[in-house]
């Protein structure tokens, strides 16, 4: 528009080229290595970045092997109380054997008797049972002596250097020409860890008569 002999452009009406150059300006944005410097640390920014990753690295190694002893830690304690177990179970159950064969028996059959009682002794004490055994044998027979044993409790003591002692509770019940009697005495049991099982090495009784009841047979 001319006006007063100037050409007046409308203030809304830019050249062209230079709105186009406006719209499409990226000096305010930054650029492609301006960003990179923004975003990748630099300097001591990338040593502390650097120090915190290594001990992050370092805490979690550590928690790990603290997780991995504990668990050995553990797995070796059980194992130890199961083995513990494992053998007061077997001298529980040798103790109780040899014991209930001692005091179980029939004249009329004393080998069988002989037999059960050295199932689980040592040498020393199988010379020792057959060495008293032919002492009172002929009195058992004589005398019709039958026993039965029946097992009341098992306390297992000190275990140290392949040797045990244990207590055994026992009633016994003994019949004979003539009468019947009960006892229950405690019995001390010695045992010995011979090739890797454990072995009766001494046997010896203690009994209280004050609670001894008899009977005599009927004529």
């Amino acid at each position: 528009m001319t006006l007063l002999g100037r050409t007046v452009r409308p203030a809304s009406a830019e050249p062209p080229e230079k709105a186009a150059e406006d719209v499409g300006s990226t000096e305010d944005v930054g650029s492609a290595e301006d960003f990179s410097r923004v975003v990748t640390p630099t300097g001591n920014n990338a040593r502390k970045i650097g120090r915190a990753s290594r001990w992050w690295l370092v805490g979690c190694v550590g928690l790990a092997l603290a997780a991995l002893v504990f668990a050995i830690v553990g797995l070796q304690q059980r194992s130890n109380l199961q083995a513990q177990q494992d053998q007061t179970n077997q001298l529980r159950a040798v103790s109780g054997q040899a014991v209930a064969a001692l005091t179980t028996y029939n004249y009329q059959n004393l080998n069988q008797w002989k037999n059960a009682v050295l199932t689980n002794a040592t040498g020393a004490f199988q010379t020792q049972f057959q060495s008293s055994l032919s002492g009172f044998e002929q009195a058992y027979v004589a005398s019709h002596n039958r026993g039965t044993g029946t097992i009341q409790g098992i306390w297992v003591g000190p275990v140290a250097s392949g040797k045990a002692t244990t207590v055994v509770l026992v009633q016994i019940t003994v019949t004979s020409l003539t009468g019947t009697h009960t006892l229950d005495p405690y019995v001390q049991v010695t045992l010995l860890k011979v090739a890797g099982r454990w072995r009766v090495d001494d046997i010896e009784a203690t009994f209280d008569t004050s609670g001894d009841t008899s009977s005599p047979t009927s004529p």
